[in-house]
This record gives C-alpha cells, structure tokens and sequence, in this order.
C-alpha cells in the first residue's frame, strides 16, 4: 500500500499492537515499524522525518509510583517495553538514511474513539449514563488515594499539533517529548463537575472494580441505546472497563512538558473544559444519552 503513495515526506506513526508477553510484543511493534520504514524508504526517497507516538510507560506510570515531574531525560526503567525498542531503532535507522525522528510521549489521551480502549472519556460517559439510568449518584470508582492524586491529561487536538510541531521543526529533531495540557487535576476536584454534566449528585469514593460492575449491564445499555436513539454501538465498543482501573491507581502521574515549551509550542487546553466539552460532543453524535 506505501509503494504506491510516492513523495511522502514526513511519517505519523500510531499503531500499536498489544501482546500479553512483553518480548512479543516487542517483536511485534518492532517488525510493523521496520516494514513501514523499509516501505518507505523505497518508495519515497524524500522522506524527512519519522514521528513515532508513545506515551507515559515510558516512565511506568502503569506499573507503580514514579518520580514526578517526569522529564525525558529520566533513565530507563529495567522493564521490557516496544517504546524503548522502537526508539533504539528509530535511531538507528534515521542515522543511516538521514531522516529526523521524535517521540512523543503524552499522558491520558482525551478524545471520543470508538473500538480503542485506553479512552478515559468514554469511560466516565458510559458510567454516568449509566448510574443516572440506575439512579444512582456519580460513583468515584477507584480508590481514596486515586481520588486525590495529581494527573494530566492531553487533548487529542493539541496532541495533533504537537505532532505536527515536532516533525516539522529543526529544533525537535532526534529527540523524545513529554507532551499535556499544561495543567494538572485530582478526580477530587473534577468528580462534582462531571456528576452534574449528567444532573447528579456526586457519589463518594467506592473502591469497585467497572470491568466486574459491568459484566452484566448489555442488555441495560441496549434498552438506553433503543429508547434515545443512539448509534448502535455495541456495549464492547464504547468503552474499555478494565482501563478503568487507572482510578485505583494512587500515586502522582505528570510529567515536565519545559523540553516541548522550549521549542515554542504554546498551546495548552483547560483540562475541566476539555473533558466537559467532548461529554457534550458523545452526547451530541448519539453516543450516550
């Protein structure tokens, strides 16, 4: 399929390949970006720059507490992960063919996407719907400490930019780019202005894990589906409830974004405005009621 889009100049790399065992999964993403690259570099020998989109593992903020703020410079963790695989060969592989390459590493993406299943968004408007449907108030469904710590989000348009920045910028060249918001939030503050998007009460912190809570809630989201008139989408698709799990994690997860400010990208997104906005845009395409 690259072999017959000639002139390509600059790559946005974003697929991902999930694998229960680390050194596969390794395998795996390491094999999709070479065939990409071994694609283009036939087919465009113009190429100029490889953007490749990582994020937050990089520093393990799903395995544990880490140090905060994480900058780039951090050392590596003593882990097996396709993001430090793929950077060693994206440096490997520009070095020889003259390319530029940058990473980007961003934290919770903030956008509507049906089918992916890191997708916080869709997450807390599939629970509110649904604790609205059960009358029930706004459950925090984590843990106390998951309600107070600090986090970042990253709008997924001005990730596009920063994207965009990056590869297009002498002074991103080679290098890896915390990217967010600019600001930081606890669940603890945005949880009453969530509950009252949907006209709740905000509920206190329940430890309950959403993938068990939900096992059974199809033919609930059915009927909701059939009585508003939403996209028939089906209960698997819009939302991913073991990625909820992230609301038990109780520790700080932000990083330094002065490396990317550095360089003069200056946007930034009210996070609160943010999360609130694309609620409204699910409600608005027929995504939730």
């Amino acid at each position: 399929m690259l072999a017959q889009h000639r002139g390509i100049t600059h790559l946005f790399y974003c697929a991902r390949q999930d694998h229960p065992q680390p050194s596969e999964e390794v395998r795996l993403n390491n094999a999709m970006l070479t065939n990409v690259l071994d694609a283009l570099a036939a087919s465009s020998p113009g190429l100029q720059h490889v953007m490749v989109m990582h994020g937050m593992k990089a520093y393990g903020t799903l395995v544990g507490p880490f140090r905060t703020p994480a900058r780039e410079t951090d050392p590596r963790l003593p882990i097996t992960l396709s993001y430090y695989a793929q950077e060693d060969l994206l440096r490997e592989r520009c070095a020889q063919s003259g390319w530029s390459w940058s990473t980007l590493r961003p934290g919770p993406i903030m956008g509507i996407t049906l089918g992916y299943s890191g997708n916080l968004v869709q997450i807390i408007g599939v629970w509110g719907s649904i604790c609205r449907e059960l009358g029930m108030p706004l459950w925090f469904p984590g843990t106390e400490a998951g309600f107070k710590s600090l986090r970042q989000g990253c709008d997924v348009r001005l990730l596009a930019k920063a994207a965009v920045w990056t590869a297009t910028h002498d002074s991103c060249a080679n290098q890896a780019f915390n990217v967010s918001n600019g600001d930081l939030f606890r669940w603890e503050r945005l949880w009453p202005e969530i509950a009252a998007f949907f006209g709740l009460e905000p509920g206190p912190v329940f430890p309950m894990r959403l993938r068990d809570f939900m096992r059974d809630k199809d033919p609930l989201w059915n009927a909701l589906v059939e009585r508003h008139g939403l996209q028939p989408n089906p209960f698997s698709a819009v939302a991913s409830w073991a990625y909820a799990d992230t609301f038990h994690n109780g520790w700080d997860s932000f990083s330094s974004d002065l490396r990317l400010r550095a360089t003069g990208f200056s946007q930034v997104s009210d996070t609160s405005g943010c999360l609130l906005g694309l609620l409204a845009q699910l409600r608005g395409e027929r995504i939730i009621p």
